[in-house]
């Protein structure tokens, strides 16, 4: 049930986090442009740079949704948890406190 719950979530925080990252957002822009200095700096050409750029544009966003997913899951199992406690102290002893017998 949890690995449902985040991929669903991971899914639902990409694509939140992806509507940010488009051409003219400045921003983003700016993103872009140092991802592509740095393998141009060591000498690939602007189309490779710009093919890794978009692939480490792509792994950040993957990187923070999936990070976001998990905060979401870690607040799932707090909720949980804060469910099911008050029904821990609803349970009560069984009445004839006895020794169990063995059902050999």
């Amino acid at each position: 049930m949890l690995t449902t719950y985040l991929t669903r979530h991971i899914a639902y925080h990409r694509a939140d986090l992806v509507t940010n990252v488009y051409a003219g957002n400045p921003v983003s822009d700016e993103r872009f442009r140092s991802l592509v200095a740095g393998p141009m700096s060591h000498g690939a050409p602007a189309y490779t740079a710009q093919q890794r750029a978009t692939q480490l544009l792509d792994m950040q966003v993957m990187r923070q949704a999936t990070m976001l997913a998990y905060n979401d899951a870690w607040l799932f199992i707090l909720l949980s948890f804060l469910v099911v406690i008050p029904a821990v102290f609803m349970l009560r002893k069984p009445k004839g406190g006895g020794m169990a017998t063995d059902a050999h």
